[in-house]
């Protein structure tokens, strides 16, 4: 190649560059504004100027190495400058075009060409959407990027010549290597495509470089890189600093490091991308191995097999032994990977080469095998997924054009979260929406239809297999198959109750699946059985032998279904409850997990089922309808089993237990509901009822203790609606199979009532409460140890309705009674004194209220531990009686103690729980009578978001925490906005439901606080006014010797005063003013 028709070419396209610049600066000096389209083609026009600069300064290099007469060291070089100087000339014809259209629309508005540069861009704009304009500025963009690859080798060549005399290392050189071959991947499949042939000869010659200067003789991996592989870039830079920089963990030597075979585990669902991470490593890192290979290790056939194929490349004997002494007595680099060692009996140290030479990455779904890694930390486990790096993989797989939106953003995380952040689902669903199937909106509503449709398409056609593996729709779900049809035809006891597990977690959460939660399913009924036997050997009263004569009768009419399937695993062989074989379990989760069907959370003893694997176990074609009614009916039972009623499971374990189960039972519930739907929709179509329908429909003894248990999961939730709902439909069948006298009744007449009690409604809290305990006296008399628990309950009732006088007698008979039967230091106990001790504080009496709630938080903390939900709740009302105390010792120990509790409750129960936000308003009161109101004020507020989205805007504890808002309204010095806020109060609380008589007792302090803001502001009428409606509504209700009435009183006659004084000065004013002296 001549130097001089380099430069030539050079400097001609560089003088086309620089005229077309010129024109666009003119344009630019003479816009208000620059145009987008002008803006792209002056950029690209800059980037190939630079590019001929480049051009020079490495012609004039070859220049210097042609004139030490050793021209044909370097034929690589003169080869690569020759495809540039071809590439050049037409390049230039690009730019040449570009300048004569945007002269063209220049030449037809003159001589005015700067006064309608808006007119230019209108015609440039046209112009860019011009198939011919288009095309040219892809050429330009085009030619840019392949003479920037040939310059980047030219430069490789202009070093390795320079290296000739010199020790260079082998990894700089492969560094080239590595940044030359990600370029050509980068740019290949557009520019390959391209109809220039100078694109196609510059290819061939940036290929014939790499061929004569690479070190990696053998390159074969399990498949190509995808053009859209997204994400792992941390891992991918991880492995490679393990793999060629960095000694392992300190545990062991850097000798032992030198000796060891490096070897590293890539472990994950079927599906997760590892194959493509491995392959993806492979190419980027191609150049540092002399011969990357690959086998199959799916079974051990395939694997023996795929070292034979590779001995016999080698041209050895074709056998296994062959190829691992080959590589073993390699001095060369190599990357051996094994693919897809899934197998748990597959020996997967018989198929590495003897040494410690070469490089082995494994890719599996068996966690066993990550012992397998001797560098790093061993092993990547690909079972989580990064929800960014999906996203884009979607957007990209479905060519959604770039700058991606958020609505596009938003839509992609939905629908990559509900594929578990599986890469090949992800890629499918891409693929699904790039072929006009769906679109990103409504692509979940496609997937779940059409998965349905698939489904029962296949089962309809079950007997013939091939439908199965042929249709593309479930080609995510194939390995879970083969998996799945792996553990069937197992013929051990461990694959067995795996299958059974597997078919009951599908219709549980698929997270925090625990082994408390088996366990306490498989030996709970024991307890429970023994504590019936108990009562029933102690029920000798004519009352008990007439109930069971009821529920016999009752069952000859109504009879319980079959005892629903469990998982055998789940069933203990005998009535003892250490016959429960907890180690069966373990190795049928064990099972489970060496197949990477479920994962497993040493930390938690928790496992968890990926997302795609959770939906194809429970809508896999051989799952019928009736097969998801039992399957579902077995998790319902399971869990049932596994929660207490009291009196047993009440610790602050237990009550933590519970709440982690609301994921499983919304889950069940949700799939029971879907079930029955199906049911219906095959019933009408087939004019006919399964048989199965009455397992999830009929009500009977079963289902109402399942569902009272799953309402004690909601309430401790507070959830306490889906409490409520399930509650009146048990309390309706127990009425009417026991009675109103009967111990189950009565226990769950007070579980209602609890929950209508939290719900704001304590009126109808009061009615149950009352009927549940004049039942109880009839059935077990006054002094019985319920019955008194029940004249507590039902004096909290009162509390909350205002009727403080009843209330006091109820807890007071409680602690007389209770102390009696179970001492001084019974739990029971000390939550009535509790109790009693807010009343104490409705009467202003705070001494004696602090002694009780002291007295009852000291003891239930003994009891209970500090942390259990009737201890915090002691705590929270001894801080609030010491706020009342007001002095600055009883304020600092009340903000002390409401920031523990409230840091409990956040890590208990979580920033929306009910007993949380109380505790949230707790604290900021006490904060706002220390001085700090408008930080309190912030506090309440945010709080109220909250509330208002988990109780709703008419809630009793919402307008209770409003009510406070507008007291610390006031202390902060903004009477105004107390006072609108405390109106609307005022006006809801009117019309509660609740109400008695029409006004609600909260209702009255509301009154008393928009007084005392009425007067700050000068309306002393309206501030008498609404004391005085205090007070006649206190009377109408009932409460005379109500304590409010005397504060009342108090504050109209200061109102009163106060307006009497301000009328005094005022006429005294005018008198002034109007006297003679004043006049003159």
């Amino acid at each position: 190649m001549d130097p001089f028709s380099l430069t030539v070419g050079s400097l001609s396209l560089l003088d086309a560059c620089q005229r077309l610049t010129k024109f666009v600066v003119k344009v630019y000096k003479g816009a208000k504004t620059v145009d987008k389209e002008i803006q792209g083609i002056f950029e690209q026009i800059e980037n190939l100027e630079k590019v001929t600069v480049t051009i020079r300064s490495i012609n004039e290099a070859e220049e210097r190495r042609l004139n030490t007469n050793d021209a044909a060291k370097n034929l690589n070089l003169s080869s690569v400058l020759a495809s540039i100087a071809g590439l050049m000339p037409k390049c230039k014809d690009v730019v040449d075009k570009l300048y004569d259209i945007l002269t063209s629309i220049e030449t037809a508005h003159l001589p005015r060409f700067f006064e309608s540069l808006d007119t230019f861009y209108r015609e440039l704009r046209r112009k860019a959407k011009d198939a011919d304009f288009l095309s040219l500025q892809r050429s330009l963009r085009d030619y840019h990027e392949i003479i920037q690859i040939l310059l980047v080798t030219a430069n490789y060549c202009l070093a390795r010549e320079g290296q000739q005399h010199q020790e260079q290392s082998a990894t700089d050189n492969r560094e080239w290597f590595s940044t030359l071959n990600s370029k050509l991947d980068e740019l290949k499949s557009r520019l390959e495509s391209a109809p220039s042939g100078s694109f196609q000869q510059a290819f061939a010659v940036v290929k014939a470089v790499v061929a004569s200067e690479s070190k990696n003789k053998h390159f074969e991996i399990p498949q190509s890189v995808s053009s859209i592989f997204t994400g792992r870039e941390g891992m991918l830079a991880t492995l490679k600093s393990w793999i060629f920089d960095v000694p392992p963990p300190l545990s062991t030597s850097l000798h032992a490091f030198k000796n060891l075979q490096k070897r590293f585990v890539i472990c994950g669902l079927g599906g997760s991308g590892k194959t493509q991470f491995c392959c993806k490593f492979a190419q980027e890192h191609r150049e540092r191995f002399w011969g990357v290979f690959w086998i199959d290790g799916s079974t051990k056939e395939k694997a023996e097999h795929g070292l034979a194929s590779l001995a016999r490349n080698a041209g050895l004997e074709a056998n296994a032994r062959a190829a691992k002494r080959w590589l073993s007595s390699s001095d060369q680099p190599w990357l051996l990977i094994i693919d897809g060692a899934d197998d748990p009996n597959l020996d997967l140290e018989a198929l590495f080469p003897e040494g410690n030479r070469g490089h082995i990455i494994i890719t599996t779904t068996n966690p066993e095998h990550k012992t397998q890694g001797t560098i790093g930390d061993g092993f990547f486990d690909f079972s989580g997924g990064d929800p960014d790096s999906a996203e884009a993989l979607l957007l990209r797989a479905s060519s959604t054009p770039q700058p991606w939106s958020k609505t596009a953003l938003d839509l992609a995380a939905a629908i990559t979260r509900s594929l578990g952040y599986l890469p090949l689902a992800i890629t499918i669903a891409g693929k699904t929406i790039l072929k006009g199937k769906c679109t990103l909106n409504d692509y979940l509503t496609f997937h779940e239809t059409d998965l349905q449709r698939t489904r029962q398409q296949l089962y309809r056609k079950r007997s013939d297999s091939r439908n199965r593996t042929q249709d593309p729709k479930l080609t995510i779900y194939a390995t879970c198959e083969t998996t799945y049809g792996v553990l069937l035809r197992g013929q051990t006891q461990a694959s067995q109750d795996a299958v059974e597990l597997l078919n009951l977690f599908s219709f549980l959460n698929k997270d925090n699946i625990s082994l408390q939660l088996l366990q306490q399913a498989a030996t709970n009924p024991l307890l429970e059985a023994a504590d019936n036997a108990s009562k029933q050997e102690g029920s000798n009263s004519w009352q008990a032998w007439i109930q069971q004569v009821v529920i016999r009768l009752y069952m000859i009419s109504n009879p319980d279904p079959p005892k629903p399937m469990l998982p055998e695993v789940l069933v203990p062989f005998d009535s003892e409850p250490d016959s429960f074989d907890i180690y069966r379990l373990r190795e049928a989760l064990s099972e489970l997990a060496s197949r990477s069907l479920i994962m497993y959370y040493a930390n938690k003893d928790t496992y968890s089922v990926h997302p795609i694997i959770h939906r194809w176990v429970r809508d896999r074609p051989d799952m019928t309808t009736a097969g998801q009614a039992i399957w579902c009916e077995a998790a319902a039972t399971m869990l049932s089993q596994a929660i207490l009623l009291p009196p047993r499971g009440m610790s602050t374990e237990d009550a933590d237990f519970r709440r982690s189960l609301l994921p499983h039972v919304m889950s069940v519930l949700s799939y029971q509901k879907a079930i029955n739907h199906q049911f219906e929709r095959n019933r009408l179509h087939r004019a006919k009822i399964w048989p199965t329908a009455s397992l999830l429909s009929r009500m009977n003894r079963q289902n109402a203790l399942r569902l009272a248990k799953y309402s004690f999961v909601f309430a401790q939730c507070a959830r306490y609606q889906e409490a409520l709902d399930l509650q009146v439909v048990v309390h309706a069948f127990l009425h009417r199979m026991l009675g109103s006298g009967n111990e189950k009744t009565i226990r769950m007449k007070l579980a209602l009532s609890g929950t209508y009690w939290h719900l704001g409604r304590g009126s109808e809290a009061a009615i149950l409460q009352e009927d549940a305990l004049n039942s109880s006296i009839r059935t077990l008399g006054k002094s019985h140890v319920d019955t008194l628990r029940l004249s507590d309950h039902l004096g909290s009732s009162f509390w909350m309705l205002g009727r403080f006088k009843e209330a006091y007698a109820m807890h007071s008979t409680a602690i007389e009674g209770l102390e009696k039967a179970l001492g001084p230091e019974d739990a029971d106990v000390l939550r009535a004194k509790d109790h009693l001790g807010r009343i104490e504080s409705k009467y202003y009496r705070f001494e004696n209220a602090r002694c009780l709630h002291f007295e009852a938080a000291e003891g239930l903390k003994k009891l209970l531990g500090e942390e259990h939900d009737d201890t915090l709740t002691a705590l929270d009302n001894l801080a609030n009686v010491l706020m009342e105390l007001e002095t600055d010792y009883y304020l600092a120990q009340a903000q002390n103690i409401a920031e523990k509790v409230l840091a409990a409750r956040k890590a208990k129960l979580g920033l929306e729980h009910y007993y949380t936000l109380w505790s949230m308003l707790s604290l900021a009161r006490i904060k706002a009578r220390r001085g700090f109101a408008e930080v309190a004020e912030s506090e309440i507020k945010a709080g109220l978001v909250i509330a208002y989205q988990t109780l709703g805007a008419e809630h009793l504890g919402v307008l209770t925490a409003r009510m406070h808002l507008g007291s610390v309204l006031s202390l902060a010095g903004k009477p105004v906005e107390a006072i609108k806020e405390l109106e609307d109060v005022r006006k809801r609380q009117s019309n509660m439901p609740s109400s008695t008589r029409g006004l609600h007792p909260d209702l009255f302090n509301t009154l008393y606080m928009l007084g005392a803001c009425y007067r700050d502001v000068g309306r002393y009428d309206e501030g008498i006014n609404a004391c005085a409606e205090a007070m006649k509504g206190l009377t109408d209700f009932g409460g005379h010797e109500h304590p409010l009435i005397t504060k009342l009183e108090e504050r109209i006659n200061e109102i009163a005063k106060e307006r009497e004084l301000l009328l005094r000065e005022s006429r005294n004013a005018l008198m002034k003013r109007q006297s003679p002296t004043a006049a003159g």
